[in-house]
Parts: C-alpha cells; structure tokens; sequence
C-alpha cells in the first residue's frame, strides 16, 4: 500500500517556493511519497502553472528539480511535468510536443538525479485530453516511454466530474499502459452536482459509491479531496458557505466511508490532495478515526 501526497511549490521570481514550508518530517509522517507540482490558477476559463517558463524545458525543469529537491531530500519525489504556461492559459508545447519541451523538461529533472527521484506525475487533469486535442497520443507515449527507460514510473491524476465515466479517455489511456498509476478525481467534495446524460444531478453518498465502484472495476485508485475547509468551514468544500468545517469533515470523509462500503475497505494505493496545510490530514485523520474507525490516510 502507498499513499500520495500533492505538494505545492509557487514561483516567486526567482525560486519556486514550498508552500508547506520546511515540512518534510511532518508530511512523511502521512505520506509515501511527494508528488511535487506546481500551484494553479485560474485565469478566465483556462488554468496557469505557477512555476518558470522560458521556453526552454531543460532549464525550467531543472530549476523546478533543483527548488523542490532543496526542501525534500529524504522522501521519495514525483515531479509534475506542467501542462500549461507560467502567465498565460497555453500549453507550454504544441499538443504534439513538436517543441520538445516536455521531453527537455524530463531531461532537466533527471539531470539533477537525486536519490529520491522516484518518477514524473503528468500535471493535465483533463479526462478527456486526448478527445479535445490537448495532447496527442504519441507524444505520452514517448515521454512514458523515456521515463520508464530511465527507470522511474510516470502518474496521472485526471478529473472526472461525470457520470458519463466510459466517455473519457480514461480507460483507454489505461489500457496503453503509459501510466504506472492512474489516480481519480471524483469532485465529490467540491460540487454538490455532478454532470449526466439528463445534465446536472445531485451528487449524492450514493452516486459517489456509484463512482467508488466503476474506479474499482477499472482497476484504477482514488484521489482523495479534502482542503482547508475543513479547518474553518471556509475554502472549496460545497458546504464552505455554511461556515461548519463539520459538514465538510462530513463530506471528505465519505470518500472512506465510500470505500468501505463498496470495497470494505480502502484502496490499496490512494492520492491526496488538501490544500496547502497538513493539518488538513491531521484533522482528517481523528475525524475518521472517531466516526469510521480508521485513519483518513
């Protein structure tokens, strides 16, 4: 069993700073391994990574590389390979890769080759990225490729707000296995909706059992979602507008419930994204703990 945990580094103009700060003895305590990535944001309806970009993926990724590995020396590390521009929602490489900067950007990090380089984490969450040509086929397919050449294994993290799960490229992707581990959004904790044939249907404990299940059958894992919200009832939880970081402890942590109740129990591999404050988990993890008999994590 291994859990994953998303690490947030931020671009400040001249280093990409841990937004966790120092933590790596208090998050290994959690974690198996750091998936360090870069932090979003949101420009209109497109998405930037905050980490350098100067068109050369050799140098930006090695950068990125030299920044993460100064803060986590001694767990082992997943590094994001960003889809999109530091100031501006573009792919930093035609979706062909016509460029080379994704490739260039592997280069970079492995140029650095730490010990706890454990693999690449593809940052493009879209489900569907394939279908609306975000990225060509063959181009994941030579960076899988290149990386499991060099001996490290290759994630995905996709989103998947929908019932309509078959209509992804999900199961595809899976099936040409150029990901070691294939890691679902469920989106239960952010919306209180979720998208069908009919349109927007609320998503209930019984459509994310529904979820929990296809996941399992699929032979793919989870990824668990949980933020500061519940801290103080306000961050991106579809219950933050009540200001009760209890209704939101509720709802992360029906993704165990979910799964003990389907599977009886949890799925063996699991990624966790919570924000930028482990005390998400710690929280998390006495809520649980308390209410379900086991450990959030």
């Amino acid at each position: 069993m291994a859990t994953f945990g998303l690490w947030y580094f931020r671009w400040d103009g001249e280093r990409n700073v841990s937004l966790l700060g120092n933590a790596e003895e208090e998050f290994g305590g959690f974690f198996d391994y750091a998936v360090a990535l870069p932090a979003r944001r949101k420009v209109g309806d497109g998405v930037v990574e905050l980490t350098q970009y100067t068109g050369d993926g050799f140098l930006d990724g090695k950068k990125f590389a030299e920044d993460v590995f100064s803060i986590i020396d001694r767990i082992q590390v997943y590094i994001a390979i960003p889809y999109w521009k530091y100031n501006t929602a573009l792919p930093r490489d035609a979706p062909a890769g016509t460029r080379g900067y994704w490739v260039e950007w592997i280069r970079g990090v492995i140029s650095i080759a730490p010990s706890n380089l454990k693999g690449f984490y593809w940052s493009l969450e879209s489900a569907w990225m394939l279908h609306d040509n975000l990225i060509n086929a063959n181009i994941l397919k030579q960076l899988s490729n290149f990386i499991h050449s060099n001996g490290l294994k290759f994630i995905w993290i996709p989103y998947a707000r929908t019932r309509e799960r078959d209509n992804t490229d999900i199961h595809q992707i899976y099936g040409e296995h150029w990901f070691n581990y294939i890691f679902v959004q469920p989106n239960y904790y952010f919306s209180p909706t979720i998208n069908s044939a009919q349109g927007e249907v609320p998503y209930t404990y019984d459509e994310l059992e529904d979820y929990v299940d296809w996941i399992l059958e699929g032979q793919l894992y989870i990824a668990m979602e949980a933020d500061e919200g519940v801290i103080t009832g306000c961050g991106n939880c579809r219950k933050c507008t009540l200001n009760s970081p209890e209704l939101c402890k509720k709802i992360a942590g029906d993704y165990i419930r979910a799964q003990k109740d389907v599977m009886g129990k949890k799925f063996y591999h699991r990624a966790y994204y919570f924000g930028t404050s482990l005390t998400v988990i710690s929280e998390m993890n006495r809520y649980c703990k308390n209410t379900l008999g086991e450990n959030y994590v």
